[in-house]
């Protein structure tokens, strides 16, 4: 399961479910599930018709990502929490922004963690207790006290 259809949880997803084993068969089912917010709302039908939601620099990730939900099956998207229900690993790819209103002070700035701990709280209330949960984001130190207990 991937946490998040932007440029890094597109790409894991897709990473993930391209995988195969010495036969060439495929090894990973991956769901990619969003947080509902307006911004995400047109990314995930994209992705479930093999269309990248994100354009990318590495010409491979478009090919990959159309193979993976076309072709091999391995990979689609939903809204739905209760797809978490099914996680035996959770990869968090959601926006954790760092803004600066002085770029002079590298002191002065906060740490936009509402989609990360929006993203956490819907997580720890729908994942099995033996799920492991990966968060794949920058998050400040001093901030990281802040975030919900899974």
């Amino acid at each position: 399961m991937v946490m998040g259809v932007g440029f890094v949880g597109a790409v894991m997803a897709a990473i993930v479910a391209d995988t195969v084993d010495k036969n060439g068969q495929p090894t990973k089912f991956v769901i990619e599930c969003s947080v509902q917010v307006p911004g995400v709302f047109g990314k995930i039908p994209l992705l479930n018709r093999g269309i990248s939601p994100v354009k990318a620099e590495d010409p491979e990730v478009d090919p990959m990502i159309d193979r993976c939900v076309n072709k091999k099956k391995t990979l689609m998207a939903t809204y739905t929490y209760e797809v978490l229900k099914l996680a035996d690993i959770v990869v968090v790819d959601v926006q954790c922004d760092y803004i600066k209103e002085d770029l002079g002070n590298v002191r002065n700035g906060q740490t936009d963690m509402a989609a990360l701990e929006s993203s956490l709280g819907v997580i720890a209330e729908n994942i099995p207790p033996s799920a492991l949960v990966l968060i794949e984001t920058t998050v400040a130190p001093e901030l990281q006290s802040r975030l919900p207990t899974l």
